[in-house]
């Protein structure tokens, strides 16, 4: 995962002073003539790590800049219909992941009916459905929903699947006693706004006090080269006059766009759709649990 933490303004001077102390020793080292390679080693090992968080940080704001909503859309995309794994049977029929069967059995063992977002190949489907739960689905990959259509009638496992728009929950669902959202389908939701609401828009669809289940990935708030990156995507933004907010914690890379997030960013977000947040863990993959309210809070 890139950049999940980097150092604050008070590790940025402790960095320089360890530069500094490094090089200091090195010269030491070759007046004493002692092994001045592991000092070098050292040190520029340093450098070049810095080096490299400062060329991560830059790639990260000018793309921020450049690059709009519907191309992070394509770039996910692109990247879920190219990797093998979301679309193989190995994959799709190894059942929960232990921090996942551990909420299913805490939280959804209730559940008589469950809507699957983001459903990817199918994973979560067949795996709550071989708990004997009715499951209805959705997932804008078309590929995807493709692959996981064909996997379904293979098994004879009776659930629906439906391509939905990105980030939208299709209006002809029904309304379930949980909802579970596909491993990481939350941060790939571009921005606070459209994120909320997405979770909203699940909220229509389950009963009160109904859980949703989501998992995602998290950030240190210390991160001052995540506050860097964002400066530069804002100022090109702004020149560009592209008024789509970019956040601190918004990420592009090879899986596409995600955002990484802080406890309190999904406790506020979960809040501000009509969830209360009641579990929170970053054992195995960072996810969490919210309860809906009977209606949404304003």
């Amino acid at each position: 995962m890139y950049g999940i933490t980097g150092p604050s303004n008070l590790q940025k001077i402790r960095h320089t002073t360890e530069t500094e102390e490094m090089l200091q020793e090195f010269l030491r080292l070759i007046m004493k003539g002692d092994n001045w390679k592991i000092s070098l080693f050292n040190w520029s090992d340093i450098l070049v790590s810095n080096l490299i968080t400062f060329i991560e940080t830059v790639f990260q704001g000018l793309w921020f800049g450049f690059l709009e909503r519907k191309d992070f859309d394509i770039i996910t995309k692109m990247y879920y219909s190219s990797t093998g794994m979301y679309q193989e049977e190995v994959y799709n029929l190894s059942g929960f992941w232990y921090w996942e069967e551990q909420i299913v059995n805490n939280f959804f063992k209730d559940c008589r009916t469950v809507l699957v977002g983001a459903a990817g190949g199918g994973r979560e489907i067949i795996a709550s459905s071989k708990r004997g739960i009715n499951v209805e689905a959705f997932e804008c990959n078309n590929d995807l929903v493709l692959y996981c259509s064909h996997l379904l009638k293979k098994y004879g496992i009776l659930a629906k699947i439906v391509l939905s728009a990105p980030d939208h929950v299709p209006d002809e669902m029904g309304i379930y006693d949980g909802l579970i959202i596909g491993w990481g389908g939350y941060m790939h939701i571009f921005g606070y706004e459209n994120r909320v609401q997405f979770l909203k828009e699940c909220h229509e669809h389950v009963k009160p006090n109904s859980p949703i289940f989501l998992s995602f990935w998290t950030r240190n708030e210390s991160n001052v080269f995540d506050f860097h990156s964002t400066r530069i995507a804002k100022f090109i933004r702004f020149l560009r006059r592209n008024d789509e907010p970019i956040e601190i914690g918004d990420t592009i890379d090879s899986p596409g766009y995600y955002h990484r997030f802080t406890k309190e960013e999904i406790e506020k977000e979960l809040k501000e759709a009509g969830f209360l947040l009641v579990f929170y863990s970053e054992s195995g993959v960072p996810h969490a649990v919210g309860k809906a309210f009977d209606q949404i809070l304003n």
